[in-house]
């Protein structure tokens, strides 16, 4: 299927779409490089990074420009938020933090450079660096106060607030994430959980114990890890989840995508470092951005976590994802674009077009060959239960993979008139009475009814059957509930093309 979610344990609808949260480019011909939250006692931002500046979402469709640094115009940026400071890395450009207002680089001692990944644990500010690509180095501790002005020191001589731990050499630290209490590191073959025992001196330096969980599985893509509920997801050659597993007492890995692992196969190793994922509770997917066939990421594969299904939708091209929570305490799910010739922030789930463009979406059923593939069977009618549905569904029917029958259904007029199950009370109709039962046969028949039944004419006899239902028609949508297909068992088995016995 594409463009689809599950919506059920046997159906399934299209996706929604997005739509524009600025309305003007934020930097003309240059992709989105990287979108962040701040958010105090007194400010929720939205802040966003192309062509190496960075940018604010003034609330009304607009951007700001934040002045006091910029950034390489081509790495991807992170950040991490500790106390009243956004710190944020490229790998390239020192160390600096956003304050609120300005973009600042006062206040930051002996700090690495080249810091590609940054996260905020235990009140501080933990990092990796290019030049020594197997540590982890970590800054002063908040104030008892809450004061930030430690965060950004890193010496380790006096007065000392900071330090480092390695793995050894041939090590390379790729990102973090927490789960609970401790921080895990990812290297791209190694993962450690890390925890801090001690505090030495009154400088609040501290020494780390540090626990092998996996010495085969690792991280290749820094923006690809986000916790899903109790554990952690992240992809290496493929997605794998970090987390508690019953019986076992110690975090396990497993690969989750194993299904689907066809999609990420044949990416180069650039395309899997720039993979960026989200967790978005609202609608309990994990979210992931990859490149399929074009320069930048052009594609999305999801997992729904109640349903244990895998999907993949396009026509999506993200950077990187954020999820906000307004002053109205609504969540939203935002990405920057990461095609250069639409630098825009977008809004996911949304509608139901992609900022004005038709979504083509479908489902395609396996090839059904009702338990003997090699036994003749002459099909005769079909049965479909829609949900709502709301505009022109076409089915295709196809029979040993050649089409046989198109049939499209036309239902509703409008997004705010739908068709099928929820759509009517009970009692419209008499309970085992069919409603306003039709036989659809032919384009354009508008049909009122939640179940659809169609004679095929031609009668086509086949080992194999399989279903195909689309739509890509702007602000369209269906749901599909059930299928099935009534058909004539042939006491022969077929021989040749001429059905000989």
């Amino acid at each position: 299927m594409l463009n689809m979610i599950p919506t059920g344990l046997t159906s399934i609808t299209g996706r929604q779409g997005y739509t524009k949260l600025t309305t003007s480019q934020i930097a003309s011909g240059h992709k989105g490089q990287g979108i962040f939250t701040y958010i105090t006692d007194t400010a929720r931002q939205v802040l966003y990074v192309s062509n190496g500046v960075l940018y604010k979402y003034d609330g009304s469709g607009g951007s700001t420009q934040v002045t006091g640094g910029t950034f390489s115009t081509t790495a991807n940026v992170k950040a991490a938020q500790v106390g009243t400071r956004l710190y944020l890395v490229d790998g390239t450009t020192a160390l600096q933090y956003y304050d609120g207002t300005n973009i600042v680089t006062t206040g930051i001692n002996s700090a690495p450079t080249k810091i590609k990944q940054v996260i905020a644990y235990n009140k501080r500010l933990y990092c990796n660096t290019d030049d020594n690509k197997d540590r982890v180095y970590y800054g002063g501790a908040l104030g008892s106060d809450g004061t930030a002005t430690n965060t950004g020191d890193f010496r380790s001589a006096s007065p000392s607030y900071a330090g480092f731990f390695g793995f050894g050499s041939g090590k390379e630290v790729v990102t973090f994430a927490k789960i609970n209490t401790s921080l895990y590191v990812f290297c791209k073959d190694m993962i450690q959980r890390i925890d801090p025992i001690s505090t030495t001196g009154t400088s609040s330096a501290l020494d780390h114990t540090a626990t092998l969980i996996s010495n085969s599985i690792g991280c290749r893509s820094p923006q690809s890890v986000d916790n899903v509920d109790n554990d952690v997801y992240f992809m290496d050659t493929t997605i794998y989840s970090l987390g508690e597993v019953a019986q076992y007492a110690s975090l396990r890995t497993k690969n989750v995508s194993a299904k689907v692992r066809s999609f990420f196969d044949g990416m180069t190793q650039t395309a899997i470092a720039n993979v960026s994922s989200i967790y978005y509770d609202k609608e309990e997917m994990f979210l992931t951005s990859i490149t399929d066939v074009a320069s930048h990421q052009d594609t999305v594969i999801g997992y729904s976590l109640p349903y244990k299904a895998w999907f993949k939708w396009t026509g999506l091209s993200i950077n990187s994802f954020i999820d906000f929570i307004d002053s109205n305490d609504v969540k939203h799910l935002y990405f920057a674009s990461d095609d250069s010739s639409a630098s825009y922030i977008y809004e996911l789930f949304q509608g139901l077009n992609d900022d004005g463009t038709a979504i083509n979406k479908y489902y395609k059923t396996k090839e059904f060959d009702l338990g003997s593939f090699n036994l003749e069977k002459i099909f005769q009618n079909w049965n479909t239960q829609f949900g709502g549905v709301y505009g022109v569904v076409t089915v295709d029917l196809y029979v040993d993979g050649v089409l046989a029958d198109t049939i499209p259904f036309q239902s509703g007029t409008s997004s705010h008139t739908a068709d099928g199950i929820g759509t009517r009370p009970f009692g419209t109709y008499v309970l085992g009475l069919e409603g306003n039962y039709t036989e659809a046969s032919s384009s354009g028949t508008t049909i009122s009814n939640d179940w659809r039944w169609h004679t095929l004419t031609s009668s086509p006899g086949g080992s194999t059957f399989q279903f195909k239902i689309s739509n890509s028609i702007l602000d369209e949508n269906f749901e599909v509930k059930q299928i099935n297909l009534g058909y004539i068992p042939l006491p022969y088995y077929k021989r040749n093309a001429d059905r000989e016995v």
